[in-house]
């Protein structure tokens, strides 16, 4: 059981760490783009992606790290091999009760942006319309006149 045990675990570690990044490239900047204005949507990633990376370096880690010693039992003490079955068991439990409580918000929140995205999309590209209206080439505002499911 310890080999395929080892085996489940590298698998699901590399299934996550080969599936987790694609949120950032693949849907949290590209639904930034298409509902900020156009003038503000450099500055806005930028803050985005601050904010969830030190965010998640300064938050992150020091909580497992509190968690694991203060709630289960993690022993700090050097060179000792005797702990190092309950300290692993602490650091697994720690890490799990950060990963999964913000795993379900991020799903929550996430799940609620299909309520919100239509229609704050629209009205950005109500705003952009407006503002084009007499000052751009009809070309440029058939472009801005595309609705969600990419037809005209």
């Amino acid at each position: 059981t310890g080999l395929l045990s080892a085996i489940l675990l590298m698998g699901l570690a590399f299934s996550i760490g080969a599936t987790l990044p694609w949120a950032g490239p693949g849907m949290n900047r590209p639904m930034l783009t298409e509902i900020v204005q156009p003038k503000d949507r450099a500055t806005v990633v930028a803050y985005f992606t601050v904010m969830e990376g030190t965010s998640a370096a300064f938050l992150g880690s020091p909580f497992v790290g509190w968690l694991a010693e203060t709630q289960f039992g993690y022993k700090v003490h050097e060179a000792n091999i005797k702990y190092a079955d309950d300290n692993a068991r602490a650091l697994k439990l720690a890490i799990l009760c950060v990963m999964v409580p913000l795993f379900l918000l991020c799903f929550v929140v996430t799940s609620l942006l299909h309520i919100t995205y239509p229609s704050d999309k629209d009205t950005v590209r109500r705003k952009q319309s407006g503002r084009l209206s007499g000052t751009q080439s009809g070309k440029t505002a058939a472009l801005l006149d595309v609705d969600n499911d990419g037809s005209r």
